[in-house]
């Protein structure tokens, strides 16, 4: 949707699963479906189905709905309809946005294992508001993905986390913890920058996470 360039191996699928193939490199696909018996030539030898034939699978079925799905790519957001009589239909698919990086603890300076939340900007009703977009748990060396991200404002920040470590804390004494680390860095959600996403952008956020 956003270059137009073909998007090869790439299934494409009728609604009801009747349906499916692949893209070649060029993007393009072909469905070989039954005929009617008024289809049939003379000496009853059917026609072969061609590429050009998308009008036949809607003359099987009275409305013909299609749908695609790559990774990399957002899934369609709705099918794809094709009528009576269209002999050939393009489906769009949009590039993924990314968010990708990794959280470490300013004390120490090696990663831990946090909690990472992401926001996104919706509008219902003409009013703005902010939308819990994800969740994501560190890996043990601290990096994190967010992935399938559509277009739009995010915010993005680690959870607040208790001091676990055994071997340093004591019960009878304050305990400590990490507040939220936003990125870039805020005090607080009100505060924080909105990273804006375009379409097939990956953005790399690293966090540091303040005992």
């Amino acid at each position: 949707r956003v270059t137009n360039e073909p998007i090869g191996r790439a299934l494409v699928y009728s609604q009801d699963n009747q349906f499916s193939a692949l893209t070649d490199s060029s993007g393009h696909f072909e469905f070989k479906l039954p005929i009617r018996d008024s289809e049939q030539g003379n000496e009853g030898a059917t026609i072969p189905a061609r590429r050009s034939t998308m009008s036949r699978l809607a003359a099987l079925l009275p409305l013909a709905y299609l749908m695609a799905r790559k990774p990399g790519f957002l899934p369609s957001e709705s099918p794809t309809l094709v009528n009576r009589g269209q002999k050939e239909v393009t489906i769009y698919l949009l590039p993924e946005a990314r968010i990708v990086g990794r959280v470490t603890a300013a004390d120490s300076g090696l990663p831990g294992r946090f909690q990472v939340g992401i926001f996104r900007r919706e509008v219902q009703n003409g009013r703005a508001h902010w939308a819990n977009a994800g969740n994501f748990s560190t890996w043990s060396n601290g990096e994190f993905r967010f992935a399938e991200l559509r277009p739009g404002s995010y915010k993005l920040f680690t959870h607040e986390m208790m001091d676990q470590d055994p071997l340093a804390s004591d019960p009878r004494e304050q305990l400590f913890g990490y507040p939220p680390a936003y990125f870039p860095p805020a005090n607080d959600f009100a505060a924080a920058s909105v990273i804006k996403l375009s379409a097939g952008v990956t953005l790399y956020a690293d966090l540091t996470a303040a005992r």
